[in-house]
């Protein structure tokens, strides 16, 4: 279930029996704006978390992870931004294949013969750069 910060907030202000208002007024914000935040319009900002932490004790990092949270949750369901990310990780899966076959073929032509000190792992780091100068 998808929840937003701002309802944390809610139950936070209701449990110590202080009204929106009288926080925002005390955190020197527009109640509009925190109102809009409390009811998932907007986000956590980490100036807004860090005025939550002074007017409440709260831990500013807390707020800032919960909103993280929420933003990754709610990437997740958006479909059609999960579609385009499996499109990138079968591209990346291709081309982990292309990079194992050019270790492979990196190996079998030092294969133990040749003097050059660099690994595999820093020839193929060369190769991600597009760096041409691999074989020295």
């Amino acid at each position: 279930m998808l929840i937003h910060p701002g309802e944390m907030i809610k139950d936070e202000i209701a449990a110590r029996g202080i009204t929106q208002k009288e926080l925002a007024k005390q955190m020197g914000v527009s109640y509009t704006v925190f109102n809009e935040i409390l009811n998932g319009k907007r986000p956590v900002t980490t100036e807004y978390a860090l005025l939550l932490e002074a007017a409440l004790g709260t831990n500013a990092s807390i707020w800032i992870g919960l909103q993280a949270d929420y933003n990754m949750q709610k990437a997740k369901q958006d479909k059609s931004f999960m579609k385009r990310l499996e499109k990138i990780r079968k591209c990346n899966e291709t081309d982990g294949v292309r990079q194992a076959r050019v270790a492979s073929e990196i190996d079998r032509f030092f294969g133990g013969w040749s003097d050059d000190p660099r690994t595999t792992e820093e020839i193929m780091q060369q190769i991600r750069e597009g760096r041409t100068e691999i074989i020295s």
